[in-house]
């Protein structure tokens, strides 16, 4: 049975409470008019459950969530946030006079007033009867005569269904070549939406067996392909479609380089990139390709015993920077024998030492990782980042109290500038439970950037560890403000005021 989630405060006293059970009363009412149950978590007859998992199931299996914000209330803000997140219809109710209780965060979102408790069943008649009608039409099921294939839910709930049933109708439907490339188009566009690769590509060959792509679904082909690491699929039909159908785009030429680039032919990988430039000047990823395909051709003349230090950057920053990419492209063990044939002719470069630490670490060797960056902090003791590296080395390893310190001197000698760098700290120093210097960490980040919402949320949950809750719950208010749709933060921000 369809049934609706009633959201309301429960009162302090017993007027309040006999009040809200009026509410309650009324609401129901309006629900049984419409052939809908009516659900309070407190009617629910569950012996030895948990009031959360109670509203949990509540809201998950309700069709619709109302909602009063007539009082400040903690289980109210918890279950708005949670019926959102759920992708459940909220209808929102507040007693004309109490419009100035609706929380700040919330005060952007449509809501219905009503002059009193009697009035109520009025007042949600219109707006729940809407909401039902949008349920019922999210589960219409197709005629007899035009089955479409069964829609799978998406995670951004019922308008992803109801599109999925819109694109199969029209695939069935389609009666010329014109109507069937379009309408397995746009399910390919749909699917590539939600990263659906593998259903994109099933459309996607259809087109080409029936020898209807384009320039634009010629190269979601191979992107489709390039994203589930079919690169041979990809060079193939890269290859087939730019000489036997004579497609030139450059997306399509880019997709190619990438499969290419996949596959280890780097020359390859270049002269596509190359041509994507030509038709596109910008194509940033064309770029990309093109310096990642270098950098792999000069790794892979190292391999072959063909490249010495003398081959690699000689300026210190441009070699820094070369050891960094290897890195990202996880080539640690390339990574570290660069850095040690740098080091033997200048032992003592602390920024070069720096990496070489941190491609140790990569490869879980830990202990001497230690010891380049307890070398590197050696030569540049104000150096915070150094400090800060041999932490998470020391964090890794187990050894959380000396992991402390080294966050704590990384805190005292950070500068003033960087947020990022503060806020990250600040994530590592709770991690180790040391929530006052996170809070510090953080709150110098906030200075610096006041509109970081994850810092703000970081700061609120370390309050909380510290059992500080007005101040977490100051802080969930900032980061609600600056993103009012945040789940998570009216998330936390009911559970502290639980």
């Amino acid at each position: 049975m369809t049934s609706v989630f009633l959201s309301t405060p429960f009162g302090d006293d017993v007027s309040e409470r006999e009040q809200w059970e009026l509410h309650y009363l009324m609401v129901a009412q309006a629900c049984a008019d419409a052939g809908v149950e009516c659900v309070r978590v407190d009617k629910v007859n569950t012996a030895g459950t948990q009031i959360v998992d109670l509203i949990e199931q509540g809201i998950r299996a309700a069709d619709v969530v109302v909602a009063d914000l007539s009082a400040p209330s903690a289980n109210v803000a918890y279950e708005i946030g949670l019926g959102r997140g759920l992708g459940k219809p909220v209808i929102l109710l507040v007693q004309e006079a109490c419009t100035d209780a609706i929380p700040f965060d919330l005060r952007g979102f449509p809501y219905t007033k009503y002059a009193s408790r009697l009035h109520i069943a009025l007042a949600v008649v219109k707006p729940l009867r809407a909401a039902l009608e949008a349920v019922a039409a999210s589960r219409a099921e197709p005629e007899p005569d035009d089955v479409a294939p069964e829609p799978r839910a998406g995670r951004w709930g019922t308008p992803i269904v109801n599109e999925e049933v819109r694109l199969n109708r029209a695939v069935e439907a389609a009666a010329t070549d014109g109507e069937l490339t379009r309408a397995l188009s746009d399910r390919a566009h749909f699917h590539f939406r939600l990263h659906r690769f593998a259903d994109a590509l099933a459309d996607l060959r259809r087109l080409q067996e029936l020898e209807l792509l384009d320039g634009t679904t010629a190269a979601m082909l191979t992107e489709a392909m390039n994203r589930q690491r079919y690169y041979d699929d990809s060079i193939a039909t890269y290859a087939t479609l730019r000489h036997d159908a004579g497609l030139e785009t450059a997306q399509l030429h880019a997709n190619g380089a990438y499969a290419m680039n996949g596959a280890g032919d780097y020359d390859g990988a270049i002269e596509a990139a190359e041509r994507a430039l030509l038709l596109d000047p910008n194509h940033i990823g064309a770029r990309k390709t093109i310096e990642f395909a270098r950098n792999r051709k000069q790794e892979a003349r190292a391999h072959t015993g063909t490249a010495r230090l003398v081959d690699l950057p000689q300026e210190p920053s441009d070699f820094v920077d070369y050891v960094r990419n290897l890195i990202a492209s996880r080539w640690h063990d390339r990574a570290l024998e660069v850095c040690d044939a740098w080091l033997e002719e200048a032992p003592d470069d602390v920024a070069v030492l720096v990496e070489k630490g941190r491609a140790l670490g990569y490869l879980h060797r830990r202990h001497e990782a230690i010891e380049t960056f307890r070398r590197a902090s050696e030569l540049e003791p104000g150096d915070a980042d150094i400090h800060y590296q041999l932490g998470l080395v020391l964090m890794d390893a187990g050894d959380q109290p000396t992991a402390i310190v080294e966050f704590r001197r990384a805190l005292r000698l950070a500068g003033d500038d960087d947020a990022r760098f503060l806020s990250n700290l600040g994530f590592r120093l709770s991690r180790c439970r040391d929530n006052l210097s996170a809070v510090e960490a953080y709150t110098r980040a906030l200075e610096l950037d006041p509109l970081d919402v994850q810092t703000w949320m970081n700061r609120g949950f370390a309050f909380n560890l510290m059992r500080r809750n007005r101040e977490a719950l100051k802080d969930y208010d900032e980061a609600v403000a600056l993103e009012p749709r945040s789940t998570k933060a009216l998330a936390e921000r009911a559970r502290t005021l639980f």
